[in-house]
């Protein structure tokens, strides 16, 4: 009888031929938040079939009490088969490429996770209203585990790990940032911009002085409306970037934000409503979605072809959950739909993998993979 591995696997392979050959690739360097991938179709082909899956609690359906895995809200992966994802259910680590999952911690609240090596691998751990963070650090693939500015966080809003830049937002608390790998941590110097710190991007495409800096971007709020603000020095001093008047109105949560390079960038919010840029944000296009569900999750290429997910959490109305795009946002093809809610993407060598959960009374997480668009 064919192994439940070995199903998956054929299953994957159904979906996603022709598959290029994908080699390791250490993502330490060069485009940290976007990648520009070859195209092979045209623009009116419809989106790729994802590969629909889970880590693996599938007795949760026939057992309440038993391996109950309902909510996945990050995920990373440092080749395209080695990649850790955590979430309500656990912290869990996949050796070939997303199919088969081992649980690496039990259940909790962590909400954001990183690799920056094979081994490497930081966790955010956040508990709402306590007022408390924990950042987690393990170099072993997580046999040990170290806390990492220990009692100094109370927020858990975004993680970003790459080279060795480490930056931690913490919402309306004080966010850090280390250019050392974590040696060496600093409050991020924000001067009273925002009131709270909320999305992070840092495309790293083209450094902007001698000196090493480099462009960061980060997505908050000014009481309650969003704010955009930005950094061309590696964080040591940030600016407004104005947004328009109705948008930052939009509730900031949820919300999402993503830069393929350091001019393309696209911020979501409420109401399915989107701003597109391609000159760092001198500009803003609108990019409304055909829907009004909110924003929750964005990835794209360099190239304008990417994946928007919205939020979709009624197990009574489920609606199409993510939509794709061929040309930075000015039409759209719904990609997914049905009982999905997809909370983060992560891509590499030409994958990409989303993470999140299917709406209903007995809960289950979701893992979904695809070919790029």
């Amino acid at each position: 009888m064919m192994s439940k591995q070995n199903t998956l696997f054929l299953l994957l392979v159904c979906l996603l031929l022709p598959v290029r050959a994908l080699g390791e690739s250490d993502h330490s360097g060069g485009q940290w938040q976007g990648t520009v991938q070859s195209w092979k179709g045209s623009q009116n082909e419809r989106a790729h079939p994802f590969l629909v899956t889970n880590t693996g609690g599938e007795e949760a359906f026939e057992n309440p009490n038993g391996d109950i895995r309902d909510h996945l809200a990050d995920v990373d992966f440092w080749t395209n088969q080695l990649g850790w994802a955590c979430g309500y259910g656990g912290v869990f680590k996949t050796e070939d490429g997303g199919l088969t999952w081992l649980r690496m911690k039990p259940r909790g609240g962590w909400y954001h996770i990183r690799m920056t090596g094979p081994k490497e691998v930081w966790l955010l751990e956040g508990f709402w209203g306590q007022g408390k963070a924990n950042l987690w650090h393990t170099v072993n693939g997580g046999k040990i585990w170290n806390q990492v500015l220990k009692d100094k966080l109370q927020g858990f809003d975004d993680l970003f790990c790459r080279c060795e830049e480490r930056w931690i937002l913490c919402g309306d608390f004080q966010s850090y940032f280390s250019h050392d790998g974590g040696a060496t941590w600093n409050p991020i110097p924000f001067n009273g911009l925002i009131s709270g710190a909320l999305h992070l991007a840092i495309p790293g495409d083209v450094p902007t002085n001698e000196k090493g800096g480099f462009i960061a971007y980060v997505l908050g709020h000014w009481g309650p409306h969003l704010r955009l603000v930005k950094s061309v020095d590696g964080g040591a001093t940030w600016k407004i970037v104005p947004i328009p008047e109705d948008f930052s109105a939009l509730p900031f949560w949820p919300s999402a934000m993503f830069f393929s390079d350091s001019m393309h960038g696209w911020i979501g919010s409420g109401e399915g409503e989107l701003l597109y840029t391609s000159d760092g944000g001198r500009i803003w296009q609108r990019e409304r979605l055909p829907t009004k569900q909110s924003v929750c999750a964005i990835w794209f290429d360099s190239l304008g072809r990417g994946y928007v997910s919205v939020l979709n959490n009624d197990m009574n109305h489920p609606m199409v959950s993510v939509y794709m795009s061929l040309n930075h946002g000015k039409t759209w093809i719904p990609a997914l739909e049905g009982h999905k809610q997809i909370n983060a993407f992560c891509s590499l060598d030409g994958k990409l993998w989303g993470v999140g959960n299917e709406p209903a009374n007995v809960p289950q997480d979701l893992v979904i993979i695809t070919d790029n668009p």
